[in-house]
């Protein structure tokens, strides 16, 4: 399964539980949007990669991943949010999931 699909089951599985079970979600979460967000940065690192349309990608699923996993505010958001604050189509995804999870 490759990053962005675990991100994908990671969404879906999000809305599929309670609002109660979400809580033992969030921790494996935290750990997959750090992943994500991990192997975006190295494929900017890499000259062979380095502009890869697959950055984008990854970026944006570390910030869905990230604000389902994060209290709203959170400090721990900034990093996510910074990666896609010049990419509107991102930021409108992840506030339609923000809003999806009722702020969550």
């Amino acid at each position: 399964m490759t990053p962005e699909q675990r991100a994908e089951a990671f969404v879906d599985s999000y809305f599929g539980t309670s609002p109660r079970s979400r809580r033992t979600h969030r921790a494996d979460g935290i750990t997959l949007a750090k992943q994500l967000r991990r192997a975006g940065i190295d494929l900017c690192m890499s000259r062979a990669t380095e502009f890869s349309p697959r950055i984008k990608v990854l970026f944006l699923a570390a910030a869905k991943v990230a604000v389902l996993s994060h209290d709203p505010g959170a400090p721990e958001l900034a990093p996510y949010m910074k990666d896609i604050e010049r990419d509107d189509r991102a930021k409108a995804a992840v506030e339609k999931l923000r809003k999806r999870a009722g702020g969550a």
